[in-house]
């Protein structure tokens, strides 16, 4: 297990939820030349979602419930995006050039069944398990004002879906309880609007409910404030948890 590309934290957790982090990681291999890289790159929200490994690790102390970290920045290979979207191994993003992306049809391959392949694998491997999660909450941070972005972005946190369901509201309901925070409902990213994504095609497919759970970088990256979010979300997970014990139907679907 050591030697795949993310890192599988309570691993024979039996469990109603699983907990991703597909940018938690900003290594690069040393078998590729990355060179080109500014310096400092793997400081940078374009290398990283901040403050998410932190977050994801600390949970998998708390709460026993599966949590699957991706171990290399997503300048690699995007783990959030569909095997084939053009973007998966990006070229450029945010005014930072890729060339050690220019690939070749095979190039590509290669590194998509190195570096992405055995990171789903992993996730269908527990939906397809005798015990089969029922929710999956996927962990993100963005930088409050991309190079693009003409405006800062308001919101402190959101909770992204492409359908609404129980655990949507659920976890909105659980970010609004932090006081003087701007929790965006479908935002900074509207996934409805976007094209297809893991956890929709996902969720779909297994019949599950799925969220991506967005924080700023600047909440996670401030030590008390990320305290903050650390046990909110803790308090979160448990609910659902205790919930499904309980009344197992509360969140059907």
């Amino acid at each position: 297990m050591h030697n795949m590309p993310y890192t599988l934290i309570n691993a024979n957790t039996l469990s109603p939820i699983i907990i991703t982090a597909e940018h938690a990681g900003a290594a690069w291999p040393e078998n590729i030349d990355a060179t080109d890289l500014p310096a400092g790159w793997q400081a940078e929200h374009y290398a990283l979602d901040r403050g998410t490994h932190d977050l994801a690790t600390w949970l998998g102390t708390q709460i026993e419930i599966p949590i699957i970290l991706g171990k290399y920045t997503r300048l690699l290979s995007d783990l959030n995006r569909l095997r084939d979207d053009a973007d998966v191994i990006c070229t450029q993003t945010d005014g930072l050039q890729m060339t050690v992306n220019n690939l070749s049809e095979a190039e590509r391959e290669s590194r998509l069944a190195a570096y992405y392949d055995p990171y789903h694998a992993e996730i269908r491997r527990l939906m397809e398990s005798s015990n089969p999660p029922r929710y999956w909450v996927s962990l993100h941070s963005y930088t409050r004002q991309r190079r693009s972005d003409v405006i800062p972005r308001p919101w402190d946190a959101g909770v992204q879906y492409v359908k609404e369901t129980p655990l949507a509201r659920a976890a909105l309901q659980a970010l609004t309880e932090i006081p003087d925070k701007c929790i965006g409902d479908n935002a900074p990213y509207n996934l409805t609007q976007l094209p297809l994504c893991p956890i929709g095609v996902i969720a779909e497919r297994y019949n599950i409910e799925a969220i991506e759970i967005e924080i700023c970088d600047d909440q996670l990256c401030n030590k008390h404030l990320s305290s903050l979010w650390h046990q909110q979300l803790l308090n979160f997970f448990q609910r659902i948890k205790q919930d499904w014990h309980e009344r197992p139907r509360l969140y059907c679907l």
